[in-house]
């Protein structure tokens, strides 16, 4: 190939890549904006709910080591003491088998306190532990993955002109003709 032959080729991929960065750029702006007024409707919603999780995980207590046949009625047998309960969660499994843990609500933050004291107690025959309970932390925003595979960083990797231009064919191999 001349020098000037890929010189041309060079300018026309070129060319190509800011067609494809600015189509790219579009799409991100329209999604911005749909975002921002979905996320300006929701993110009061959003900060409700969290709100109202926290206050509810203030008033409630995760007890571990529990007996898998542990009923809510015995939990309540043993927590009743402490205050009114407002709900008793017992995670199971599939098969209708308690996990071994329970998350128990009460009415009253004052109610956690004491619940703690009950921490080490024996219940059919286990120590069980009583902690408060923690807020769920959700860890990553949706906006920093992208589905169709490729960050931000790369978009130019959308092309697959661009793709065999900066990896050069990096993987792929011609398969040669044998007539034997």
């Amino acid at each position: 190939m001349s020098e000037k032959e890929q010189d041309r080729e060079d300018q026309e991929l070129l060319n190509q890549f800011q067609e494809d960065e600015e189509e790219l750029q579009q799409e991100e702006e329209g999604e911005e904006e749909g975002v921002a007024t979905n996320d300006a409707s929701d993110s009061k919603e959003k900060n409700d709910e969290i709100i109202q999780q926290k206050e509810e995980d203030k008033r409630s207590i995760f007890v571990q080591n529990v007996e898998y046949n542990t009923t809510k009625e015995e939990l309540m047998d043993i927590f009743k003491d402490c205050g009114e309960i407002e709900k008793i969660t017992i995670p199971q499994t599939r098969q209708g088998q308690g996990k071994g843990f329970a998350y128990i609500q009460f009415v009253d933050k004052s109610s956690v306190e004491l619940a703690k004291a009950l921490s080490d107690s024996i219940h059919r025959g286990r120590a069980i532990k009583v902690l408060p309970k923690r807020t769920n932390q959700h860890g990553f925003k949706k906006k920093s993955f992208k589905p169709n595979g490729f960050s931000k960083s790369f978009p130019y990797m959308k092309n697959s002109i661009m793709k065999g231009f900066m990896f050069g064919g990096a993987g792929y191999y011609k398969k040669k003709f044998n007539p034997h």
